[in-house]
């Protein structure tokens, strides 16, 4: 569950959200480099999900590349020693979508690079 051989990235995602609700921030996936992404929520909050979408030209959310399987206030995507890896041999536009898919409430996120 450790995170802590990576790096920050960016800053902490924050928002007070509704059920449903997302706070989103961009971010360029690097080649070769592994990404985690943490985010933890206080009670009411029963369920924080978190996904890695790519950005793309076309209308619309943009293809999944990798979401978390956790349950609960707090959700790990890409846990040690798994992580959310880049495939393209360049850098990649995406973003950190966290939802509040239980409860409302308070929620954090951060993203981690190794």
């Amino acid at each position: 569950d450790r995170v802590l051989d990576r790096l920050p990235v960016g800053s902490v995602m924050m928002g007070n959200l509704q059920q449903g609700q997302t706070i989103e921030n961009p971010i360029t996936l690097q080649p070769g480099k592994c990404y985690s992404v943490v985010a933890s929520a206080l009670p009411p909050v029963t369920e924080v999900n978190i996904r890695i979408h790519a950005i793309s030209p076309l209308p619309g959310p943009g293809l999944v590349l990798a979401e978390d399987k956790d349950t609960g206030a707090t959700a790990v995507l890409g846990r040690t020693p798994n992580c959310y890896k880049n495939a393209l041999p360049m850098a990649a536009p995406a973003k950190i979508v966290v939802e509040v898919a239980g409860g409302s409430g308070a929620v954090a996120a951060q993203v981690f690079e190794k």
